[in-house]
């Protein structure tokens, strides 16, 4: 699975680790964060070179970063993470989505698109005839979109507004001078710096794909 970095502070995160999660993940990179009130998003498959030029671009500006590992889908770039649910050229308002976890009901669908990337879509679906989608960031929703995806499955949500809002919190960390200290609920304010998983800045955590890993790795310089 993936991880998911949310920096509300914008402060330039710890080399080493982001390193250890980009070799773990190496299936694209994404960023999400918020100018203006609308929301901004790049993601690509990209060599960590590059990654870290547009982490230190974003220094000061609060932000959230998606390491992808795939579970369905193909690893183009189309498939990194975020996707959008609303954008405000097509709908006047922005609503965008980063996962870590596996929706099981669109992991089989087959296909080039992933799991997140159907449940984005099926998602724009169910609460785009709402008067008013936004509503989906309240706690009660956010809460029930918890209770029906599962505590595995963490999911952050960008909105117009300067909205942040993270799904599954209690699952993942927040770091802080003390070490690790988790919450029940969590609405994105603050300046913890949240991330949805620790196995992914663990060293060659997935043995099994150690050559795998290795070999999308050195694609990744090589881009």
């Amino acid at each position: 699975m993936c991880v998911i970095i949310n920096n509300p502070t914008g402060k330039l995160l710890n080399i080493g680790s982001l390193h250890t999660a980009f070799v773990n993940n190496p299936h694209g990179v994404g960023f999400m964060w918020h100018q203006d009130g609308n929301v901004h998003t790049i993601k690509s498959i990209m060599g960590f070179n590059d990654f870290m030029t547009l982490h230190e671009a974003l220094e000061g500006i609060p932000h959230a970063i998606h390491f992808r590992w795939r579970t369905a889908g193909d690893t183009s770039d189309d498939r990194c993470h975020p996707f959008p649910i609303f954008t405000k050229e097509k709908d006047g308002f922005d609503l965008y989505m980063m996962h870590n976890g596996t929706f099981n009901r669109f992991s089989n669908l087959g296909g080039e698109k992933s799991d997140t990337q159907h449940f984005a879509e099926n998602m724009r679906k169910s609460i785009g005839r709402w008067n008013r989608p936004l509503d989906v960031l309240h706690s009660q929703v956010l809460t029930k979109i918890g209770q029906t995806v599962g505590g595995s499955n963490k999911i952050l949500f960008m909105g117009s507004g300067g909205l942040t809002r993270i799904v599954n919190s209690d699952s993942g960390w927040f770091d802080t001078d003390e070490g690790p200290l988790t919450f029940h609920s969590f609405e994105g304010t603050g300046e913890l710096t949240w991330y949805s998983n620790k196995y992914s800045f663990i060293e060659n955590y997935r043995q099994r794909d150690k050559m795998e890993v290795k070999e999308d790795r050195r694609n990744a310089l090589l881009r």
